[in-house]
């Protein structure tokens, strides 16, 4: 074979040399892509599945921070929670928010426990949770979701959310991600986490709740706020809630 010929047969040669070495080095990359992908889904379906269980108990449990009560509970046609008999003498309505201190302060309080008792348990009002979240708390909308979908399940559960919300408000507060924790409390309510988890991440209640704040925010200055058949009260010593239940129901002869 003279030169010329080489020189024109040497790019086929080299090409026909290269070929089977190029597909002998790739099989091997495949085989380590496949299973970097085999253990990253692994690793990601136990991260889901462990999601809530890694953490930490709460300072609060369940049975401390719950406090069971005797009287009616559902929703108002506005979407709102409430216990206590619709047909009562006389409403309140709280204007609150999750995230805010002093609303924990009084959904921890013995007044609250006592209005419950005295006024809820016995027929004489019915009690209406509306929800005002305040723009400058950013996990109190999400809080508040974590109430509507406790209560999709069982309206009894809205307010066995709200307590466990207020007793362990210092817990999600200032969490950026509250979602694990609500759904972690769901467990521990008893309710279906996964349908509680769908709910929560739908956002199907965020245009409901902004707009109520909105529509709170015309009239109430300050959370928490009660209206007592339509008399705006807000605390001072303790003693205003109460006495403003009892004209009300004075006016009526109760």
């Amino acid at each position: 074979m003279s030169t010329a010929q080489r020189g024109r047969n040497a790019p086929n040669e080299a090409r026909r040399r290269r070929v089977p070495t190029k597909k002998r080095s790739l099989l091997p990359f495949y085989v380590v892509l496949g299973v970097i992908a085999v253990l990253g889904g692994i690793w990601l379906v136990a991260q889901l599945g462990t999601s809530t269980a890694s953490l930490p108990p709460s300072a609060v449990s369940v049975e401390k921070a719950v406090k069971p009560f005797n009287a009616p509970v559902g929703r108002t046609d506005a979407g709102f929670a409430y216990k206590g008999d619709p047909q009562a003498p006389v409403q309140v309505i709280e204007y609150s928010d999750f995230q805010c201190p002093g609303c924990g302060s009084y959904a921890r309080s013995t007044l609250a426990e006592d209005i419950t008792k005295q006024y809820v348990e016995t027929g004489k009002i019915q009690f209406i949770y509306h929800d005002f979240p305040l723009a400058q708390h950013r996990n109190a909308v999400p809080a508040a979701t974590a109430a509507r979908c406790a209560a999709d399940q069982d309206p009894q559960q809205f307010w066995r959310m709200h307590d466990v919300l207020f007793n362990r408000q210092a817990e999600w507060g200032t969490d950026a991600a509250p979602a694990r924790r609500f759904t972690s409390y769901a467990g521990e309510l008893g309710l279906d986490q996964g349908t509680f988890a769908q709910c929560l991440g739908s956002g199907q209640y965020t245009q409901a709740l902004e707009q109520a704040a909105l529509a709170a925010a015309a009239s109430v200055q300050a959370t928490p706020t009660f209206a007592v058949d339509g008399q705006l009260v807000t605390l001072q010593d303790g003693t205003e809630l109460a006495q403003a239940i009892d004209a009300a129901l004075a006016a009526k002869g109760q």
